[in-house]
């Protein structure tokens, strides 16, 4: 199994994913200008399938991410003598961006019938984890290496209801998220992957041709 074992190996992962994310980005500018419906419906398949890339890589990311956590917390218990503790992530979560905040729900029944000496959420300026311990038995964590843009950790903080945990993300600066995560966005160069280079110059002179 693969494990990440250094920074290096982190990045390089990291950067396919923002590398596929501007490709994304370039598909939807043209997009934009495209008026046949034929070019239009070949630029959303492009888009939807690059998007189903990026979920997978994304989960791709946290699995070995994961591992690599709890090898390198196993070792460290190993010679410590101590108990390791095991996190399986969550994934049923959603957001939404409430113009001065952000909040994420972690969707997950009954949660609200464990003590709150259970759950440990620590929000930084530019990250968030959330870890629970003893959900049905199970350790839970929910993390964002790095936000969308910039929170102020000290007016966050995160809400129990019964059959969810809410995270209130107070933002540093004004402005709408068009996601959880941060994303490089580029307007000034293509990246497009090879497999669909020559299909968007076929369709930037059509493009042209009707301008």
């Amino acid at each position: 199994e693969m494990c990440i074992r250094d920074r290096s190996t982190w990045d390089k992962m990291s950067e396919k994913i923002q590398e596929l994310q501007l490709d994304v980005e370039e598909f939807k500018k043209l997009l934009e200008q495209a008026t046949r419906t034929q070019v239009k419906t070949f630029l959303l398949k492009q888009i939807n399938e690059l998007e189903g890339i990026i979920a997978k890589e994304k989960q791709r990311l946290e699995q070995e991410a994961a591992k690599s956590e709890q090898q390198q917390a196993q070792q460290n218990a190993s010679n410590a003598g101590a108990p390791v503790k095991f996190y399986e992530g969550i994934s049923n979560y959603s957001w939404e961006d409430e113009g001065d905040s952000i909040k994420v729900y972690l969707n997950l029944p009954e949660i609200g019938q464990i003590n709150k000496d259970q759950i440990v959420c620590e929000i930084k300026e530019e990250s968030v984890e959330v870890r629970i311990h003893g959900y049905k038995n199970k350790n839970l964590k929910f993390a964002v290496r790095r936000l969308c843009s910039s929170v102020k950790p000290g007016d966050s903080t995160y809400k129990l209801t019964n059959n969810s945990l809410r995270v209130i993300l107070r933002k540093k600066e004004k402005g709408r998220w068009d996601s959880l995560e941060y994303k490089a966005v580029s307007y000034t160069h293509l990246t497009l992957p090879t497999i669909y280079s020559v299909q968007i110059s076929v369709v930037a002179v059509s493009l042209k041709k009707k301008n």
